[in-house]
């Protein structure tokens, strides 16, 4: 198999497993959300951001490091493997530094007191667990991505995500709270990875071990870049925005808030940052490079952003105009009236997926450093932007600053590639696809329909769209042409 048919094959199954996980990780959500009220829901996603930023620590930028070390053992086909003596030392030296997590959460009732919200102590000290179970189960899915076992990884995944949903409205039900939703977090991921870590165990042992031992100091440096750009994604995410509103903001309830206004438009994009992710654009992609097969790699840019603009563009125009009505519909009136933070984050994020690629193919060519000096301005940027604009202004100002920050760093980004690749792009053709979906948006403006009903007329007209336009697009008739078995 080529690498771009297992680029495509990975690919297939990243959106099969993103179909399913997006099901339920739609239902919970709003099962979770109606369930614990805007206050335990404000509680819960605080800790997880505090969670996210530990495990982002913790993992030391090291996950790059594996990923990149097994693409190019397989492309220099090599007989014997150092990878187990590479996993040996990651997984050591992320022991050691969640036992300093641990040490920091010690002190959780201080913590919390710190930023005037003492009562939020008790779930602080769930950190260090669901830290140390996450990053378990991370080092078994880069291991099974890297060797190419998207099937597995994302039925686990599926597999994981029923047991959560379950479990939790089990925990909710019987008066457990978010006690129980952090403890039940904790023990699908230790039986999910465990899971994981065995297939990968046995990836691993498909070749003799090689008697030279990994030189880990050699990949020192992609290390401190990942790690560093990793802060930065986390600086620039969600995650940030989330943990300085639980900081700075008097209510809680803005952590709720926020979390609704960016969870719908990110899981509607989620979808293709999860066709090349879990490692396999950074896989495929280093390969490409490293074999110096440049009009492949050229091809293969083209072809995701191609993809891309097909889907992305009408999501972005129709989540702008229908997603506040969506958000009150999915998750109650206590979430009414957001629909200018909805719609920013709708065009912003759909702008920013083009970074999912950028930042492999950065990696890819071994310029990590000015991605990470991009990704630490912009995250800096987006930091100092909350800090001041959270007390006046709460989710919707931060709303606005991260938009305006991760569509100059997308930009930014792709310009770093444009100049290094010098690819060609079908510009007439993301014209048209821009039109159409501007056009959509005037219908679904015009008619006045429930927001069920638009969005139904509006994938019908841009469907219509792109129907009539087929023959004089070549990658679209690729997607939609029968292959015989």
């Amino acid at each position: 198999m080529t690498i771009s048919e297992k680029l495509k094959s990975g690919a297939v199954w990243n959106f099969v497993g993103f179909v399913f996980r997006f099901v339920i990780g739609l239902a919970s959500s709003i099962i979770f959300v109606r369930l614990l009220g805007q206050q335990d829901y404000g509680v819960v996603t605080f800790t997880l951001s505090w969670v996210y930023f530990a495990g982002i620590l913790c993992n030391l930028g090291l996950g790059n490091v594996l990923t990149q070390a097994i693409a190019e053992e397989r492309a220099s086909e090599v007989r014997e493997t150092r990878i187990p003596s590479l996993v040996r030392k990651i997984s050591l030296l992320r022991l050691m530094v969640i036992v300093g997590v641990a040490m920091i959460f010690i002190f959780a009732d201080e913590l919390a007191a710190a930023f005037g919200k003492a009562e939020l102590a008790p779930f602080l000290y769930f950190v260090p667990p669901l830290v140390f179970t996450a990053i378990f189960q991370g080092m078994g899915k880069t291991i099974l991505n890297s060797y190419y076992e998207q099937k597995l990884v994302n039925i686990l995944s599926v597999w994981e995500m029923v047991l959560k949903l379950g479990l939790v409205v089990a925990a909710i039900q019987l008066g457990f709270g978010v006690i129980g939703f952090l403890s039940i977090i904790i023990t699908v991921q230790i039986v999910t990875g465990g899971q994981m870590f065995i297939r990968a165990r046995k990836q691993l042992a498909k070749k003799p071990k090689s008697k030279q031992l990994f030189r880990l100091r050699d990949k020192f440096s992609v290390a401190v870049d990942a790690f560093i750009t990793a802060i930065s994604i986390r600086v620039l995410g969600r995650q940030s925005d989330l943990l300085l509103l639980g900081m700075l903001h008097p209510d809680i309830r803005e952590v709720a808030i926020y979390a609704v206004v960016i969870g719908l438009p990110a899981m509607s994009f989620d979808a293709f940052r999860t066709l090349i992710g879990g490692g396999l654009g950074l896989t495929a992609f280093t390969e490409l490079v490293k074999t110096e097969r440049w009009n492949e790699l050229r091809e293969s840019y083209t072809k995701i952003l191609h993809i891309f603009s097909i889907l992305i563009l009408p999501m972005m125009v129709g989540g702008a105009l229908v997603g506040g009505e969506l958000a009150a519909f999915m998750y109650g009136e206590e979430y009414l009236g957001l629909d200018l933070p909805i719609a920013i984050l709708f065009v912003c994020l759909g702008i920013s997926i083009v970074s999912s690629v950028t930042m492999d193919l950065l990696y890819a060519f071994d310029l990590s450093r000015k991605l990470r000096n991009s990704r630490i301005a912009f995250g800096l940027a987006n930091v100092v932007g909350n800090i001041l604009i959270i007390p006046y202004y709460g989710a919707t100002g931060v709303a606005i600053i991260t938009g305006a920050v991760i569509v100059g760093m997308t930009i930014n980004e792709f310009a770093l590639v444009h100049n290094k690749l010098k690819p060609k792009y079908p510009k007439q053709i993301f014209a048209r696809y821009l039109a159409s979906a501007g056009l959509m948006g005037l219908v679904v403006i015009a008619i006045p329909f429930h927001f069920f009903g638009k969005i139904a007329v509006g994938a019908a007209v841009y469907g219509l769209l792109v129907f009539l336009g087929r023959r004089s697009d070549l990658v679209l008739q690729d997607m939609l042409r029968r292959r015989k078995p």
